[in-house]
């Protein structure tokens, strides 16, 4: 079995497209309480045409199909361990894309490679967040109570309009947004190394879970200055505008990888 499938069939990461000979990959990192089907929704059958970059989603622990794991421990934790799969995909360039804590997590994994492996991708698009510092960090995600989080859930906007209708669901995702939630409050990224990888943040001009001061401050998380794409509309912005934010994230990824 190669090592593709093999991660395909279990592990923290979930094949999303199969080109004939891609010359390239996208790792896709959900948003809090999100999951890898977010990730294939999110895309919609806009990728069917592309047939040289291969797209990827990261299944978070405790999630579909990794419903009986534990949610991680930290997030440094939960990113070696992605990092450590992603290692072994390194055949072919990788390039991140994370929304809002996905956007943390396809930082810090992409750290990981480099102070681990000496890899590093060819580009990482952060998108809904703002950077990782101490006062940014907590102002977002300190509430974790029941009520605050399925307002949050409502008000957003991300969640299929089915998990509403079946108690069940709805308490496990509120479950893992909690869960994630405590995984961005306790993260105390280290200043130094800085990433090497090129930065791109994309941030919605409505968004009101981040402010101009967090989206500038990614600056001083990376060697090279990052570049910045404004959308129109709130936090799920890439929902509402999916075939505009694929667009704008398959721009940026050419650019870097052709």
């Amino acid at each position: 079995m190669n090592v593709a499938l093999k991660l395909r069939q279990s592990g923290s990461l979930r094949l999303l497209s199969k080109p004939a000979v891609p010359s390239n990959r996208v790792i896709l990192f959900p948003w809090a309480g999100g999951t890898a089907s977010s990730m294939s929704r999110l895309l919609n059958g806009q990728i069917e045409g592309i047939d040289d970059i291969e797209f990827w989603a990261v299944q978070y622990p405790g999630r579909e199909s990794r419903f009986d794991e534990p949610s991680a421990s930290s997030m440094e934790a939960l990113c070696r361990t992605i990092a450590d799969e992603l290692s072994l995909l390194s055949d072919l360039p990788l390039g991140f894309c994370g929304h809002s804590m996905g956007a943390v997590v396809a930082f810090e994994t992409a750290r990981q490679l480099e102070m681990r492996f000496r890899l590093s991708p060819e580009f990482v698009v952060v998108s809904g967040s703002s950077a990782p510092c101490k006062e940014n960090r907590f102002s977002n995600h300190a509430n974790l109570h029941e009520r605050s989080l399925l307002a949050e859930l409502r008000q957003y906007q991300g969640t299929p309009a089915a998990i509403y209708d079946d108690p069940v669901l709805l308490q496990l995702t509120l479950k893992h947004l909690k869960a994630d939630r405590l995984l961005i409050k306790q993260y105390q990224p280290k200043t130094l190394p800085k990433l090497k990888a090129p930065l791109h943040v994309f941030y919605g001009d409505q968004d009101n879970t981040v402010n101009p001061q967090g989206i500038a401050a990614w600056e001083s998380f990376c060697e090279n200055e990052p570049d910045f794409t404004r959308f129109s509309g709130d936090h799920f912005y890439l929902l509402t505008q999916s075939e505009l934010f694929l667009d704008t994230l398959l721009n940026e990824a050419m650019g870097v990888l052709i």
